[in-house]
């Protein structure tokens, strides 16, 4: 950086202090030459209003004085009480010559009006009379329903113009009618002109086109002003010409307009209702008003030359002062500092005093500086021979941290906010991230072939280089990736924040760790599978049963006369049923397969890419029983061939059971025995092979606990309530098992978090309940959670996305209707599809299972309350 002295430092600091105070003076001046020129703007407009406003109010009072006179005429008021017009025409004859000869009115305009608004007689048009005025002419109207005299503008034939109404009384006081005084603006207008400004009457031409003057106007030329009609005969036509270029917007907008030669302003013309008919424009010439601007912009000149010297003096003062009594002795200093330093250096042998014996500062600086220059003289020799012993003890301590580092058996590196590594790093760096490292881009080490999470590492470090707050660095830095797997090896990651920008990463091997850790879930899990299948052992059985019948027997699946969309759909409804199930017992490595499956027969279902042919092919490559075998594999070792192989639960043959019912009845059949005894022998044998609803719903218990688990989720314990003595035969257990459906979608869809049922004042733990029970001739199995509800809009706008309803169906459809919606296929109000739901297939397995049973379905459900389903299934006896 190019040198400067503190001598031009401060002069450049006068200098521009004495500029910036010129800059804010003329500043200042110049605004208040502004502040001068507005206010003669404004006193100027306001003078020509009032002027105006003045002469307008003098025609007004003439007009008014004449009207009320004239209606005094004996002849006038006969002629309107007899309605006899000739005394009238006579009088205003004899009026019209008086005031010709002795006053300044030399063209009047007199108009009677009868008391009912029409035309009596008009002085300059005596043949037109009897039309009505009642439809444009408010004046008068109004001077003969309030019987008072006005003055106003109202628009005519010939533009604006001024009139003064009087109602008309005879002797007996009443009213017969009114007389109306009209005059131009003429005479105002030259009174403007003689002075040398302008008066101009316009008419809004929104006005004339209401009364529709445009064609018949009395004067032909120059009647037509921008947005307006001129209503004066008299014009200026050099001011006229001029006017022509007013900005009207502006006009205004600002209240006035300046051209090269006038000064303009307006003010508003209303009728005596105070609607607006126009405006006057209003002109004074621009040099006259100019004229007391310019006297005040000279003062204020000769002010800003005065500034302008004072302000030069006062700085050449100030310069002198400050080089004789601040830099002369600056420079003193800086000569024996130096002398000091080149002393420190061992150019020097000594040291030259700094000679400054004044009582101020500079003389206080100078001795303190002797003093301390003494003693660091002394002290340079001791601090030498320090030096030399130091930097042999820091040498070897480096040597030991290095040692120690390279033996922790983790990686330590550093780098800088540009994310380069630094050249000092471990030797475990070389040998978790590969050799070389100095100088490297380490986002590049770390997520090789990985654009996106190298993008995210570099903008998470220079977001924590761009704050000074560790702590909050430190809360940015626990966003990158604690755990990488790089060279088949998982690395934990560690970040410190050093000093300077810098940040350090100790890296770790964690594979050993990693694989115990996989090893030990494992175990859990194999131990969770275990103890839950010992505990289910009836749903265990079953479901394998089930599912060996399936992979048997999944041609049956496919009926030929059925369309390939309702086989597919089948086969989805009972897989989507096997995995909520195998899901329950915990057999986790068979739950991933049939989920990938589903999502092999949802694809095809997205892309209409299935028939009957590649339905059974999809089947019959499909390998079902190698998860299976492997899940019962581990089984076996655990528990033993003897726990696999003992599938029934009940002592006595199933089948051997049906026989004896078969004998049973053929006996009593045979002789005729058709007695209560009988039939209650029956029965007991039947209940042999069936099995208790309750036993058959507990596992449903366990179910809710693991999902809530799972999901994070609060749930109390599931209370199965019934009569433990009801009792299902074989043809119940498929809807029952379709059941787990239900409650999946009661802890997955119903039950909110903790946080939302507090917000909503809940207790924060959910509740999902069960009961059964029966009658003559149904079994009824509620089941509830007090959750969020079904949100109606939600499944709506699916059923419409998915074109199972119309807009138009959506509008008039009820609630029961929507809730039947959720049992649809392929309808899901999840957004992304997981393990336990979102496949929209679930719920439409448990219809299908109810309707096989011809039982049907309620629903009950409030937002932010919960949900019921009953279920009302039919008695099913087993057949003999």
């Amino acid at each position: 950086m190019k040198f400067i002295s503190v001598s031009t430092k401060l002069n450049i600091a006068v200098s521009g202090i004495s500029i910036v105070s010129l800059i804010i003076g003329f500043f200042i001046l110049f605004s208040y030459a502004q502040d001068i020129k507005l206010s003669v703007y404004t006193q100027v407009k306001q003078e020509l209003i009032d002027e105006a406003n003045e002469k307008v109010a003098s025609k007004y009072r003439v007009g008014i004085t004449n009207a009320i006179s004239i209606a005094n005429d004996v002849r006038i008021k006969k002629a309107l009480a007899t309605q006899q017009r000739q005394p009238a025409i006579n009088s205003l004859e004899n009026i019209s010559i008086n005031m010709k000869e002795n006053t300044e009115f030399k063209n009047i305009k007199i108009h009677l009006h009868t008391k009912d608004n029409k035309s009596f007689l008009r002085n300059w048009k005596i043949d037109k009379y009897g039309d009505d005025l009642s439809s444009f002419r408010a004046s008068v109207v109004f001077v003969n329903e309030n019987h008072k005299p006005i003055t106003t503008f109202e628009p005519g034939r010939a533009g604006l113009l001024l009139r003064a109404i009087t109602p008309i009384v005879d002797e007996n006081k009443l009213h017969i009618g009114s007389l109306e005084f009209i005059q131009g603006i003429n005479s105002v207008t030259k009174s403007f002109d003689k002075t040398g400004e302008g008066f101009l009457l316009l008419m809004d031409q929104k006005v004339s086109e209401k009364i529709k003057i445009g064609k018949n106007f009395s004067f032909k030329k120059n009647t037509k002003f921008k947005d307006y009609i001129i209503s004066q005969k008299y014009i200026n036509k050099t001011f006229l010409t001029d006017a022509k270029n007013i900005n009207m917007r502006v006009l205004f907008h600002d209240g006035y307009f300046l051209s090269s030669e006038y000064f303009y302003t307006y003010t508003d013309v209303k009728d005596f209702q105070d609607k607006k008919l126009g405006i006057i424009l209003l002109a004074r010439p621009l040099t006259v008003v100019n004229t007391a601007i310019d006297g005040a912009e000279n003062l204020i000149y000769i002010a800003l030359l005065g500034i302008l010297g004072m302000t030069i003096v006062i700085s050449l003062i100030i310069i002198i002062a400050i080089k004789k009594l601040v830099i002369k002795p600056l420079k003193k200093f800086e000569n024996g500092l130096s002398d000091f330093f080149s002393f420190l250096q061992g150019k020097k042998e000594y040291v030259q005093n700094i000679n400054i014996d004044t009582n101020d500062e500079f003389g206080q600086m100078a001795k303190s500086l002797k003093e301390n220059i003494a003693v660091s003289a002394k002290l340079h020799e001791e601090i030498n021979e320090l030096n030399s012993s130091l930097e042999a003890k820091v040498e070897e301590k480096t040597k030991k941290v290095t040692t120690l580092l390279d033996n922790a058996g983790q990686g330590f590196l550093s780098f800088s906010c540009d994310l380069i590594i630094d050249d000092e790093y471990s030797k475990e760096c070389e040998k978790l991230l590969g050799k070389g490292l100095a100088g490297k881009y380490i986002p590049d080490i770390l997520f090789i072939n990985n654009p996106t999470k190298q993008k995210f590492f570099q903008k998470t470090i220079l977001e924590a280089c761009s704050i000074d707050s560790t702590l909050v660095q430190e809360s940015i830095l626990t966003l990158l990736p604690n755990e990488i797997i790089l060279n088949r090896r998982a690395l934990q990651l560690k970040y410190k924040i050093l000093e300077n920008k810098k940040l350090m990463l100790i890296i770790t091997n964690i594979t050993a760790k990693k694989k115990l850790e996989k090893k030990v879930k494992k175990e859990q899990e194999v131990l969770k599978m275990i103890v839950e299948i010992i505990g289910e052992s009836e749903s265990f059985y079953d479901t394998k049963r089930d599912y060996e019948n399936f992979i048997e027997n999944y041609v049956d699946y496919i009926y030929s006369t059925k369309t390939s969309l309702n086989n597919i759909n089948e086969i989805y409804r009972v897989i989507h049923t096997f995995k909520g199930a195998f899901s329950q017992l915990y057999m986790s490595d068979i739950v991933k397969f049939l989920h990938s499956f589903e999502t092999k027969i949802a694809t095809m279902i997205k892309n209409n890419e299935h028939t009957n042919e590649s339905l059974l092919e999809l089947l019959q490559s499909t390998d079902f029983t190698s998860n299976l075998n492997k899940e019962l594999e581990i089984i076996r070792t655990i528990l033993g061939n003897d726990f696999l192989n003992s599938q029934n639960i009940l002592k006595i043959n199933c089948v051997e059971i049906s026989k004896l019912q078969t004998k049973i009845h053929d006996v009593f059949t045979e002789q005729r025995i058709d007695s209560l005894a009988s039939k209650e022998i029956i029965s007991h044998v039947s209940n042999l092979s069936n099995q208790k609803l309750q036993h058959l719903l507990k596992p449903y218990t366990g179910l809710v606990q693991q999902l809530s688990l799972k999901l994070e989720k609060e749930i109390y314990e599931v209370e199965v309530l019934g009569d433990d003595k009801i009792l299902v035969n074989e043809k119940y257990k498929p809807f029952i098992k379709s059941l787990i459906h239900i409650f999946r979608n009661s802890v997955d869809h119903g039950i909110e978090d903790q946080e939302t049922r507090l917000i909503n004042q809940k207790d924060e733990i959910g509740t999902i309940s069960c009961s059964f029970s029966e009658d003559d001739d149904r079994i009824q199995i509620i089941i509830s959670d007090d959750g969020i509800g079904i949100d109606k809009e939600k499944v709506l706008s699916k059923a419409i996305k998915e074109n199972i309803l119309t807009r138009a169906e959506a509008e008039t459809i009820n609630d029961a209707d929507i809730y039947a919606l959720i049992f649809h296929e392929n309808l899901s109000t999840k957004s992304e599809v997981s393990e336990i739901s979102g496949r929209g297939i679930g719920m439409n397995a448990v219809k299908v299972e109810a309707d096989k049973l011809a039982g049907f379905i309620e629903i009950n459900s409030q937002k932010n309350i919960g949900t019921t389903f009953v279920f009302n299934l039919p008695k099913y006896e087993k057949e003999l």
